[in-house]
């Protein structure tokens, strides 16, 4: 039976995110063998000790995976870690909201309930080579990806008739900008 890793929240409101991924784990367990890191490590792991020993674990677990299912509203710097992982692995990523529903890379950019880092990552997952993008994590990250890139010409603002708010302009204007 194939192994799917479960990448989701464990930061925050580390209570809510416990019963969350113990709904995916059940859920997805007629897919395959859910392996959830998070779940497991922090029954006798200390978050505030042993992240770096948790987290090296959960990714030779994740080597293992056939796929790696993310669930999320917005990425913590440990999915982070995982999904970067499960890219350089070749794994392939299935994104999902926290209440489990697909996310449609196509109708990424009207997308508001995922917040923009959870959007970056997707984008950067599924277009590679779209180009450079400023980590979520700039200004708290000390990684080399929270530098801004340069601007270009191509990166201006698209200006529209109307306000904005339209979804349609939105997309417009992201397809105008260059991705």
């Amino acid at each position: 039976m194939d192994k799917i890793f479960i990448c989701s929240p464990y930061r925050g409101d580390v209570k809510k995110n416990i019963e969350n991924v113990k709904r995916y784990c059940n859920y997805f367990s007629y897919e395959g063998i859910p392996i959830a890191p998070h779940l497991y490590f922090t029954q006798f792991l200390d978050e505030k000790y042993d992240r770096y020993k948790g987290m090296r674990w959960g990714k030779a677990l994740l080597a293992e995976c056939k796929e790696m299912y993310v669930f999320a509203d917005e990425v913590t710097e440990g999915m982070i870690e995982e999904i970067q992982e499960a890219r350089k692995l070749h794994i392939p990523i299935k994104f999902y909201n926290s209440d489990m529903e697909e996310i449609n890379y196509d109708a990424l950019i009207i997308n508001d309930r995922i917040g923009v880092g959870y959007k970056q990552i997707i984008e950067e997952t599924i277009n590679p080579d779209g180009g450079k993008h400023i980590c979520p994590y700039a200004g708290k990250c000390s990684k080399s990806c929270a530098k801004e890139p340069e601007k270009k010409e191509s990166d201006k603002p698209v200006v529209t008739e109307n306000d904005g708010n339209d979804w349609r302009a939105r997309l417009l204007a992201h397809f105008n900008r260059g991705h």
